[in-house]
């Protein structure tokens, strides 16, 4: 009798517990949320889930099929994207694996720290995922941090560290409305983590610090921001001033990474246009620029256009960038930087090739391939090659159209 009474008192929390395994399999397509059985999202509405269970933000996510998120755009009667961790005062520290898998068709409107993932911090990684046709608009006079990807890796102004984006790629249009619109990125627009592995490829326009890949790396107070294997193309332009290729505003590490991205200031007055980074108050090592670099005021540079910080075994096209100088870097001709002594000189490692080491770490930067070694002991995984169409096309004035 005793033994039944026991069992029966157990039987409440027996229940408990399989409704809250039941409604966390029903939120999302399977899983639990720990390192061994993350949350599965198969769907978009399971995607759109997550921005809606603030209690899952420190969670393990899996994406299992590509998701297109047309259907949550918030135009004409559908409902908007959850967006994950939005504004300041939240924050998403758990694990999203894209698993190789894309999200098409991100549309997100609002003020500060937009993205797929508005705030993150560590112990958090975002990894192997592609983001296709992203449409993401910062507005308001003083917005700031808005990333295709993530607005803010870290606390803003550093306080609280970032966590880690790896293998990740972007494509589309990240836009700042604003007069102020600051840190802005295409794929992350504060960065206080590392972002390794990782490309953008669009459109990213802004009004201060506008970067191809991120809008501020680190800050004065805390420059932590790392960037390695990472490249930008496509078009990254300013209203006001501080617009880089792949980085505008440098404060920590920037290394083995290229920008081919198109750069330009519409202001008149405006400083600081650089084919890679801006202004450079950290370190950057073993990259390229080789994108037209367009400056109406002073300060325009084919590398960076203003650095106190160090810029060692860097280089940038003089010819397809338009700019003679730079405040860091070497400058070569078009033919220069095809030839493989070029880099050779400095230390870079070629696939292929033994005379400066056996790393032979690739990313396919050059058009021979090439990307420095860095002092790594293993190759590094290349970024995800980006599917050039998406699978729908947007129309501003109505639904999605095949």
């Amino acid at each position: 009798m005793q033994i039944v009474m026991k069992l029966s008192g157990c039987l409440p929390v027996l229940v408990l517990l399989l409704a809250a395994v039941s409604s966390s399999q029903a939120k999302y397509g399977g899983g639990s949320g720990t390192a061994d059985d993350p949350y599965q999202i198969w769907t978009a509405e399971q995607m759109n889930t997550i921005g809606a269970n603030k209690d899952d933000w420190g969670e393990r996510f899996k994406l299992m099929a590509d998701i297109d998120l047309s259907g949550f755009d918030g135009q004409w009667g559908r409902p908007a994207f959850n967006m994950i961790a939005p504004g300041s005062q939240n924050t998403f520290t758990g694990v999203f694996d894209g698993n190789g898998h894309t999200i098409s068709q991100l549309t997100i409107r609002g003020g500060d720290y937009l993205g797929l993932f508005g705030q993150i911090k560590y112990p958090a990684e975002i990894k192997n995922l592609g983001l296709l046709d992203i449409d993401v608009t910062g507005s308001g006079y003083f917005v700031s941090c808005v990333g295709g990807l993530v607005g803010s890796n870290g606390t803003y102004l550093g306080s609280t560290k970032g966590g880690t984006i790896t293998n990740c790629y972007g494509t589309g249009m990240v836009l700042g409305t604003g007069g102020q619109a600051n840190f802005f990125g295409g794929l992350v627009g504060a960065n206080y983590g590392e972002v390794s592995q990782c490309y953008y490829t669009g459109v990213v326009k802004g009004a201060w610090h506008v970067g191809g890949l991120v809008g501020g790396n680190g800050d004065f107070m805390f420059p932590q921001g790392v960037v390695r294997y990472c490249y930008s193309t496509g078009t990254v332009q300013s209203i006001n001033q501080v617009v880089g290729g792949l980085v505008a505003d440098n404060y920590g590490t920037v290394t083995c990474s290229y920008s081919n991205a198109a750069v330009s200031s519409d202001l008149q007055s405006a400083p600081w246009t650089g084919g890679l980074v801006a202004a450079n108050h950290g370190t950057v090592t073993n990259c390229y620029s080789s994108g037209a670099v367009r400056g109406m005021g002073w300060y325009a540079g084919g590398l960076t256009c203003w650095s106190m910080g160090t810029v060692t075994n860097c280089f940038w096209d003089t010819q397809t960038s338009g700019q003679a100088t730079s405040s860091g870097g070497t400058g070569k001709t078009t033919a220069e930087m095809r030839r493989a002594s070029t880099f050779l000189a400095a230390g870079w490692d070629f696939v292929g090739e033994t005379t400066n080491g056996t790393a032979e770490t690739s990313g396919g930067l050059m058009r021979a391939r090439a990307i420095p070694n860095c002092g790594g002991a293993s190759r590094p995984k290349a970024p995800m090659a980006a599917a050039a169409v998406p699978r729908k096309t947007r129309t501003k004035s109505g639904p999605p159209t095949r």
